[in-house]
């Protein structure tokens, strides 16, 4: 079975902190450095980072079996984690800003619901935890007036959609387990092929979408010859790794085909989240 390891998660992690580092600078034109590092921002990156590590540790415990006693001191370590980095996220996100402590209680009990019930949903797991991820960076239209709508709904719907694709790729991955453990995945359900179209039809949409989306951006926000260079990165960085993505989706079916599209889906997180460097 295919479980995000210590150094996958820490990667996952740094990026989302990245990324809400360069949404406050990139994406909302009158900060600057100092202000992108001011306690408001910086209460909302630490959260972050204690929600994200609170999802880690609740999820594990859960997925442990109690009844196995080589795991029984594991399950308590991650119950035991999860309660501090939970307890410290609502304490240090209220003790700030009500308004901020109130989006970390949405977010930490969609968390818990997701590892007790939801990611043994088909699909619904898939998209309850991309739009916990795409969130980490909507959260910022609530508290920094600077920042462009038009752009945080761009990598919103970015975020959102390549986090979908990589959690449901893994769930492939994991399709013969996941019966035993008690998730319920689409591919567990229905198997790989019914899966693959799936995943072909939502990546169609997500393109189509996406640039469309891009193009829009771009028109608004870039003139010649900046313009250009940006296209040309979102083509070389997105685009054909997305088409890469769609075409061997059509003809893979082994498990080395679906690794190799994890491997690109998270190549795609990481250069979609640097060009907001653009802005």
């Amino acid at each position: 079975m295919v479980r995000y390891s210590n150094t996958v998660q820490l990667l996952f992690l740094l990026l989302i902190i990245l990324s809400q580092v360069f949404c406050s600078y990139f994406l909302a034109f009158k900060n600057s450095w100092s202000e992108v590092f001011d306690k408001m921002h910086s209460i909302i990156y630490l959260s972050t980072s204690l929600c994200v590590l609170f999802f880690y540790f609740i999820n594990n415990s859960i997925s442990f079996p109690n009844t196995e006693n080589n795991f029984k001191g594991k399950n308590q370590f991650n119950w035991a984690v999860a309660a501090l980095t939970g307890i410290g996220a609502l304490v240090l996100s209220y003790a700030y800003y009500h308004k901020l402590g109130l989006v970390v209680t949405l977010v930490i009990t969609l968390e818990l619901f997701y590892a007790l019930f939801i990611k043994r949903l088909p699909v619904i797991g898939n998209l309850v935890l991309a739009s916990l991820n795409a969130l980490s960076l909507l959260i910022f239209l609530l508290f920094d007036p600077n920042i462009k709508p038009y752009l945080i709904l761009l990598f919103t719907i970015f975020i959102f959609g390549i986090h979908f694709i990589i959690d449901f790729i893994k769930d492939i991955l994991n399709n013969q387990t996941e019966t035993t453990t008690g998730n319920y995945t689409l591919p567990a359900l229905a198997g790989n092929r019914v899966s693959k179209f799936f995943l072909i039809a939502f990546l169609f949409i997500y393109i189509l979408v996406l640039t469309t989306s891009i193009r829009l951006v771009m028109v608004k926000y870039f003139g010649a010859p900046l313009s250009y260079i940006y296209l040309t990165y979102n083509i070389l960085c997105l685009g054909i790794p997305l088409f890469r993505l769609l075409s061997k989706l059509q003809t893979g079916n082994e498990d080395v085909d679906y690794k190799y599209l994890y491997q690109i889906a998270c190549y795609i997180l990481i250069t979609g989240i640097f060009s907001m460097m653009f802005f």
